[in-house]
């Protein structure tokens, strides 16, 4: 008997180890697994369009790496991964770098991914000409990288509801409208620009004058309101505070007639948004001194 009583004890005692090890393994699978069906749903979240990136474990570890630094921090992370595995020829950056003040200042980390997201941003949408215009390379790499600008702080930068991009040579008629335009955003998913405005715009940094900046803000806008899945959370949480505030006749009116800003943005509140937008970019120091707490609101915004 006395020879057994070790043996019963030392079980007992394995027991008693083991019940916690087996509570912390099963725990461990369980999550692994949920972590696995996570996985497969923002898969197929992911490849719902075609004009987004297609899934990878590195996109879902950075969402998750971002989510917590904001969580922990209470600041947004900016995005760290490029995700094409195209690249701009030597000659392609030396253009950007001569044509996009905003590229130019840059560090050369993140001029890789603003390269990065242009070749994307390329990809995911038909840039073409009207009026026997032919759309060149050097005109698609300065409209995607004025469209890569607007949403560079964001990680959503796709204009996902977007297909189509049309240039006119200059200013068309709008037989609908029945007038004259230099550009406009459809929310049927096209963007319309004319060529010569939008390189003026291009060509004077400073006087808050920027069509591409302008319908492209148009368009972020319009893919919140009407496309919601494809908007970045960032822009959504700060553009429908900025909305609320627009709402009240009184804060809109205030805003939207500051000497600051152009007599265009007294026409609504989407026009307001834009020659705000434009502003921003272009003078943000006069811009912080005239305003500093839309500037700031903005600032989140774009991130």
């Amino acid at each position: 008997m006395p020879f057994y009583i070790p043996r019963i004890a030392l079980f007992a005692s394995l027991q008693r180890i083991g019940q916690p090890i087996t509570i912390m393994l099963t725990t461990f699978l369980l999550f692994v697994f949920l972590a696995f069906m996570l996985l497969i749903v923002v898969a197929f979240l992911t490849s719902t369009h075609k004009s987004e990136e297609p899934f990878r474990l590195r996109n879902f570890l950075e969402t998750v790496t971002e989510y917590l630094f904001t969580k922990v921090t209470g600041r947004y992370l900016s995005p760290l991964i490029n995700n094409s595995k195209f690249k701009l020829t030597a000659e392609e950056q030396i253009f950007l770098f001569e044509h996009v003040s905003y590229y130019r200042a840059l560090s050369e980390r993140k001029k890789h991914i603003f390269e990065n997201r242009v070749i994307n941003f390329m990809r995911s949408i038909e840039i073409s000409g009207r009026n026997e215009l032919e759309v060149t390379r050097e005109m698609e790499l300065l409209i995607s990288a004025t469209a890569v600008q607007l949403t560079f702080g964001l990680r959503k930068y796709y204009l996902s509801m977007f297909k189509r991009i049309l240039v006119f040579p200059t200013v068309y008629y709008n037989r609908y409208t029945k007038n004259y335009h230099k550009g406009e955003t459809s929310p049927k998913g096209v963007v319309v620009l004319s060529w010569d405005s939008f390189m003026e715009g291009l060509a004077i940094e400073d006087d808050n004058l920027h069509l591409g900046l302008h319908e492209f803000a148009h368009a972020v806008v319009l893919q919140r309101n009407l496309s919601p899945r494809y908007s970045d959370p960032i822009f959504k949480h700060w553009v429908d505070k900025l909305s609320k505030m627009l709402e009240n006749p009184f804060v809109f009116k205030a805003l939207s007639h500051h000497p600051y800003f152009r007599k265009y943005a007294r026409v609504n509140e989407m026009e307001f948004f834009a020659v705000a937008t434009e502003a921003f970019f272009e003078t943000p120091a006069d811009f912080k001194n005239a305003l500093p707490n839309l500037y700031a609101l903005m600032c989140k915004m774009y991130n």
